[in-house]
């Protein structure tokens, strides 16, 4: 497995400025462009009411929505880096009324772990 670490383009200060710059307009973007591929994300995602689940990077919030709708008896965390795209995600959940969520702003860290192959019966 290659572990080689690319350095980053942008720094976290420039990408939360981009973010919040596009938010008011990232909609159109994303309904034209993610609509397919966010819907079959939520499919494979096989969500079932009462599962807790978390949204990475959840932008303006059209994948919440619709994962609140699929899970009301469970529990959405959402994070993200924008404050722009919190706003309006928090304004997109207040109109169907879903109570059972927390939006945090800020950043998720990955943590390589080496994979142990494993058989399942």
């Amino acid at each position: 497995m290659n572990q080689e670490i690319l350095a980053a383009r942008y720094s976290h200060q420039e990408i939360v400025r981009k973010y919040d710059l596009i938010a008011s307009i990232y909609d159109v973007f994303g309904i034209l462009a993610e609509s397919k591929a966010r819907r079959r994300a939520i499919e494979v995602a096989s969500i079932r009411n009462g599962e807790r689940v978390l949204e990475v990077a959840f932008g303006t919030g059209l994948n919440i929505v619709e994962i609140l709708k699929r899970n009301p008896e469970g529990w959405v965390d959402g994070i993200d880096v924008s404050t722009k795209m919190t706003e309006k995600t928090k304004k997109r959940i207040s109109r169907i009324g879903q109570k059972n969520f927390t939006l945090h702003l800020g950043i998720a860290v990955i943590f390589l772990l080496p994979m142990r192959r494993s058989t399942y019966s």
